[in-house]
């Protein structure tokens, strides 16, 4: 039971942190969450690394819940964080 907690906390933060990082690399939303515009090299490194906390989620999810019923997880945890991302970039504009 507390190892499946323990997934759902990290599966719900290596998603959220990967949309995160995506947000931010992307151009169009640099502005409005950072303030400023970034180099070419640290976009493509907050690229990079919101592809790796879901490449990092996908072993978790799979170790905690077997191959099948893990990415079904994943992909509700992605939603997740997917909807959470876009809640505090809509309310960090307004």
């Amino acid at each position: 039971m507390i190892g499946q907690i323990l997934a759902h906390l990290v599966l719900l933060g290596l998603a959220t942190g990967g949309f995160m990082l995506l947000c931010a690399a992307n151009p169009r939303h640099q502005q409005a969450l950072l303030h400023r515009r970034l180099t070419a090299g640290t976009a493509r490194r907050l690229y990079l690394g919101g592809w790796a906390a879901f490449g990092a989620a996908v072993p978790v999810a799979w170790s905690a819940y077997g191959a099948a019923t893990g990415t079904v997880v994943l992909f509700g945890f992605a939603t997740v964080g997917a909807a959470i991302t876009v809640a505090l970039a809509n309310r960090r504009k307004a």
